[in-house]
């Protein structure tokens, strides 16, 4: 017996309501999520020398 999981495909769980933007609407998600996590990560990189600097204080 596999143990293996299935991944679920983003296009397959969008189909259903967007039918052929599917894709489109995946590949949005995708960079939009990216897009946000670089942001956050420029947030905490400005701050992380305070943030060190207090917390070995």
């Amino acid at each position: 017996m596999s143990c293996q999981a299935r991944a679920e495909d983003p296009n397959d769980a969008l189909k259903g309501s967007y039918g052929a933007d599917a894709v489109r609407y995946s590949l949005l998600s995708a960079a939009v999520t990216t897009t946000l996590g670089a942001l956050l990560f420029v947030c905490a990189a400005r701050s992380i020398r305070t943030d060190i600097g207090r917390a070995a204080a």
